[in-house]
Protein backbone atom coordinates (compact mmCIF):
# COMPACT_ATOMS: atom_id res chain seq x y z
CA UNK A 1 0.00 0.00 0.00
CA UNK A 2 0.98 3.62 -0.52
CA UNK A 3 0.92 4.22 3.24
CA UNK A 4 3.59 1.57 3.76
CA UNK A 5 5.95 3.24 1.31
CA UNK A 6 5.43 6.61 2.97
CA UNK A 7 6.18 5.05 6.36
CA UNK A 8 9.44 3.61 5.04
CA UNK A 9 10.43 7.04 3.72
CA UNK A 10 9.77 8.60 7.13
CA UNK A 11 11.90 5.95 8.84
CA UNK A 12 14.70 6.53 6.34
CA UNK A 13 14.56 10.25 7.09
CA UNK A 14 14.90 9.49 10.82
CA UNK A 15 17.91 7.25 10.19
CA UNK A 16 19.49 9.89 7.93
CA UNK A 17 18.96 12.54 10.63
CA UNK A 18 20.37 10.29 13.35
CA UNK A 19 23.38 9.52 11.16
CA UNK A 20 24.09 13.20 10.62
CA UNK A 21 23.86 13.96 14.34
CA UNK A 22 26.13 11.03 15.16
CA UNK A 23 28.60 12.02 12.44
CA UNK A 24 28.72 15.64 13.59
CA UNK A 25 29.32 14.56 17.17
CA UNK A 26 32.17 12.29 16.08
CA UNK A 27 33.79 15.03 13.97
CA UNK A 28 33.60 17.48 16.86
CA UNK A 29 34.85 14.95 19.41
CA UNK A 30 31.61 15.00 21.39
CA UNK A 31 30.42 12.09 23.47
CA UNK A 32 26.87 10.86 23.03
CA UNK A 33 25.64 9.40 26.29
CA UNK A 34 22.89 7.22 24.90
CA UNK A 35 22.73 3.50 24.27
CA UNK A 36 23.00 2.38 20.66
CA UNK A 37 21.89 -1.16 19.95
CA UNK A 38 24.45 -3.77 18.97
CA UNK A 39 22.92 -4.36 15.54
CA UNK A 40 23.21 -0.63 14.77
CA UNK A 41 26.88 -0.66 15.78
CA UNK A 42 27.41 -3.64 13.50
CA UNK A 43 25.69 -1.84 10.63
CA UNK A 44 27.81 1.29 11.15
CA UNK A 45 31.00 -0.78 11.21
CA UNK A 46 29.95 -2.85 8.21
CA UNK A 47 29.93 -6.09 10.18
CA UNK A 48 27.37 -8.72 9.22
CA UNK A 49 24.40 -9.25 11.50
CA UNK A 50 23.46 -12.79 12.39
CA UNK A 51 20.41 -14.66 13.54
CA UNK A 52 21.93 -14.75 17.04
CA UNK A 53 21.77 -10.92 17.14
CA UNK A 54 17.99 -11.22 17.26
CA UNK A 55 18.26 -12.70 20.76
CA UNK A 56 19.66 -9.42 22.08
CA UNK A 57 16.83 -7.39 20.54
CA UNK A 58 13.84 -9.66 21.23
CA UNK A 59 14.50 -12.87 23.11
CA UNK A 60 10.91 -14.09 22.84
CA UNK A 61 10.89 -13.70 19.04
CA UNK A 62 14.34 -15.32 18.87
CA UNK A 63 13.15 -18.34 20.87
CA UNK A 64 10.06 -18.75 18.70
CA UNK A 65 12.07 -18.46 15.48
CA UNK A 66 14.66 -20.90 16.82
CA UNK A 67 11.87 -23.37 17.57
CA UNK A 68 10.64 -23.06 13.98
CA UNK A 69 14.19 -23.43 12.62
CA UNK A 70 14.75 -26.64 14.57
CA UNK A 71 11.31 -28.15 13.99
CA UNK A 72 10.84 -31.14 11.74
CA UNK A 73 8.88 -30.39 8.55
CA UNK A 74 5.89 -32.41 9.72
CA UNK A 75 5.76 -30.38 12.97
CA UNK A 76 5.67 -27.14 11.00
CA UNK A 77 2.93 -28.47 8.73
CA UNK A 78 0.91 -29.47 11.80
CA UNK A 79 1.34 -26.02 13.40
CA UNK A 80 0.28 -24.26 10.20
CA UNK A 81 -2.73 -26.55 9.91
CA UNK A 82 -3.72 -25.80 13.52
CA UNK A 83 -3.33 -22.07 12.93
CA UNK A 84 -5.44 -22.15 9.76
CA UNK A 85 -8.08 -24.25 11.49
CA UNK A 86 -8.23 -21.72 14.33
CA UNK A 87 -8.58 -18.83 11.85
CA UNK A 88 -11.42 -20.67 10.08
CA UNK A 89 -13.19 -21.32 13.39
CA UNK A 90 -12.84 -17.68 14.46
CA UNK A 91 -14.15 -16.44 11.11
CA UNK A 92 -17.24 -18.64 11.43
CA UNK A 93 -18.01 -17.51 14.98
Amino acid sequence: PAGGKALIEVHLAYFRFFGRILGKALVEGQTIRKHISQHLYKHILGWPTTFADLKIMDERLYNNMERVRNAAPNEIDEEIHNLLSLEERLAVA
